[in-house]
């Protein structure tokens, strides 16, 4: 078993007493052996292909090489190295395909994209990693159960912002498709597998303590705010790696409003929530949690019909980003006793827990048109 997996079942990660991540919920293990699984399957997959093609030979045949983080790392680092070679001098026209492809798919016309994307960036390689933050001197007895809330209810944003962005680093790929084959026939697989690789890194490789930094960022995201406007600066050291960085950043807008205001929390609970709930070495536990809890959810929503209609025409993408909107609104008992109901229940018991958040995300939607939140 992957040591990280049996660290998420047993607790030992920083989100081990969140309502719906941690130990007692019981999710978090499912969840990230859904995204090990099937990482593992494709990468097989994609792999065989490749070699049949003989395009790319990798270190690794059988899924028991798959268990084997040198292995994977190996294979990772020279797949990196030969997409590298076809990207360069091509640098320019797959930073805008970048944009053009999560535009498209996130439903963003070329104005708002142009708006949000301020730069994208293939990068040469990885860049060295921000100093960790230290831990905040938090006065004794600060730890309220509303700060904590407000620290639950962003590490269930980041989980999903997270597995949304991971997700469309291999989906959203499909749509430049055309584009990505006429540089290499074989380019399209060699990407895909480079993502897959990337995941299960993830579950293989020691990860960093709080206070020790990954040895190098492959992909790095700002999300700046400039007289009230969005900007997306994003890099990546590939093609995926860019495409996923500049979704995280479209995510972070729509799930803004669950940020805390100027005002809501003191300067120390700031301190606070920002070390527990957005420390960086809590990203490569969303990386193995969050793309299954993205995609259940997003299925979920779909079966029971959560959506909440955005304009006057209904309109799949733009209604998803509405609603997850104003599912960032919510606040966290809501959020987390809903979610929880319909990502344990079943049956009726799941249908409750859909109608119950449909009905919270219309009073969220009413609070929100008065002015009240």
């Amino acid at each position: 078993m992957s040591e990280n997996l049996r660290r998420i079942r047993e607790g030992e990660h920083p989100f081990g007493n969140h309502p719906l991540l941690g130990s007692e919920a019981g999710l978090a293990e499912g969840l990230a052996k859904e995204e090990f699984e099937r990482a593992k399957a494709d990468a097989l997959s994609i792999a065989q292909e490749l070699r049949e093609r003989h395009a790319f030979e990798t270190p690794f045949r059988t899924e028991r090489d798959l268990q084997d983080g040198h292995r994977i790392f190996q294979g990772l680092m020279r797949l990196e190295s030969e997409l590298k070679r076809l990207e360069r001098g091509r640098e320019k026209p797959l930073e805008e395909l970048a944009q053009r492809t999560v535009a498209e798919a996130y439903g963003l016309s070329e104005d708002e994209a142009r708006s949000l994307f301020k730069r994208s960036e293939l990068m040469a390689g990885p860049s060295e990693p921000s100093e960790m933050p230290k831990e905040p001197k938090l006065p004794k007895g600060e730890m309220t159960p509303r700060l904590r809330d407000w620290i639950d209810r962003r590490v269930t944003h980041s989980a999903f912002i997270q597995g949304a962005s991971i997700n469309h680093m291999t989906k959203a790929l499909a749509l430049a498709r055309h584009e990505i084959d006429a540089i290499d026939p074989a380019l399209y697989e060699k990407y895909r597998l480079h993502a897959n690789l990337a995941q299960l890194v993830q579950f293989l490789a020691p990860l960093p303590e709080p206070d020790r930094p990954h040895a190098l960022i492959a992909g790095e995201k700002r999300l700046r705010w400039e007289n009230g406007t969005p900007r997306v600066e994003a890099k990546g050291v590939v093609f995926p790696v860019l495409v996923q960085e500049l979704s995280k950043g479209v995510m972070e807008t729509i799930m803004a409003h669950g940020l805390p205001k100027k005002g809501e929390l003191s300067e120390d609970e700031l301190d606070a929530f920002q070390h527990l709930a957005d420390h960086p070495a809590n990203e490569a536990w969303h990386f193995m949690t969050g793309p299954a809890f993205a995609s259940k959810l997003h299925k979920l929503f779909n079966e029971h019909n959560v959506w909440m209609q955005y304009g006057e025409k209904p309109s799949p993408v733009r209604d998803s980003l509405y609603t997850y909107t104003l599912l960032s609104m919510l606040p966290a008992g809501k959020l987390h006793s809903n979610l929880r109901l319909m990502l344990q229940a079943s049956g009726a018991a799941q249908k409750e827990g859909a109608q119950k958040l449909r009905k919270d995300l219309e009073k969220i939607e009413e609070d929100h048109a008065r002015g009240i939140i």
